[in-house]
């Protein structure tokens, strides 16, 4: 299976070449309400909803803040998500092969991809889930492992979004990253922290998970991607890409001729068939020596 990430053009050479890709924590997403539907409060009295109100942010803090999240989708040719998330179409799209990457492994993943699908609803979760009888409780915030047993409670919490954002057909990997201040390998991974500036919103800490050799399979570059201006510097970097990385296939993004949709064709080909600006300046330049001459 593979699963596709939208980033910058920048942020995605540092995934390329450094072989790491960040988990973040869903408090800095672009979504204020994340997480909300984990721990629904039931009205009873004000006092029980006041105590009860408490439990429930401290339990979804916890998780919350052990938790990191690792948001892909699975298509990379949406214009949407260009324009979102692939930086205005300036950007590349990655895509990892879910099981090479340990993102399928129920034994590393609070959840795994294969459980990671969104679910988008009009409505918002009003009451807490009942608990399941013979369950073997989970500790918040603890636990590296799938706890299928668990899975109803989990996916609330960290899979449910309004229908509004359906568009990103997102799926998500959540492991545990408690005890990431004492140690860079954890159960669920080796992590490193980068700790990022961006104000004046709140400093953002990324928890960079270092991807098991042969987890890149795809990019495509945006068709506003730089590489693109320039055909030495896009040889060139598939060049790299070739030697660091021998399975993984470029694609460059193209309009489509008659839709609304975003097609793709090899890098080769593209180098092969289309004139890039730079080409097209230097024939300019050659027809007008022949008008001067």
């Amino acid at each position: 299976m593979i699963l596709y990430k939208y980033q910058s053009h920048d942020v995605g050479m540092q995934v390329v070449t450094k072989g790491k890709v960040a988990f973040s924590f869903a408090r800095d997403f672009n979504d204020p309400f994340e997480t909300e539907a984990g721990y629904p409060v039931e009205k009873m009295d004000p006092i029980s909803d006041l105590f009860n109100g408490i439990r429930s942010w401290a339990a979804r803090d916890t998780w919350v803040c052990n938790s990191g999240i690792l948001c892909l989708t699975r298509r990379p040719t949406n214009p949407l998500m260009w324009s979102h998330y692939g930086d205005e179409h300036h950007g590349m799209v990655i895509g990892f092969d879910a099981k090479t990457a340990d993102f399928l492994n129920e034994d590393t993943c609070l959840i795994p991809a294969d459980f990671g699908s969104m679910i988008y609803t009009h409505s918002r979760p009003t009451e807490p889930l009942r608990a399941r009888q013979q369950v073997e409780p989970i500790e918040v915030g603890q636990e590296y492992r799938f706890r299928v047993d668990h899975f109803d409670k989990l996916s609330q919490l960290f899979l449910q979004k309004s229908s509004h954002w359906s568009y990103e057909e997102e799926v998500r990997v959540v492991k545990c990253i408690n005890g990431i201040s004492d140690r860079k390998n954890l159960p669920s991974g080796e992590f490193e922290l980068k700790h990022v500036d961006r104000e004046p919103k709140p400093k953002k800490t990324l928890y960079l998970y270092t991807l098991p050799e042969n987890s890149i399979q795809t990019l495509i570059l945006g068709m506003r991607n730089p590489l693109l201006n320039n055909a030495n510097s896009l040889k060139a970097f598939s060049e790299e890409i070739a030697k660091d990385h021998p399975d993984c296939t470029i694609f460059v993004c193209e309009p489509s001729k008659d839709t609304w949709d975003i097609r793709t064709r090899s890098v080769s080909d593209f180098l092969k068939h289309r004139l890039v600006p730079e080409d097209v300046a230097a024939q300019f330049d050659k027809k007008q020596v022949q008008l001067d001459d």
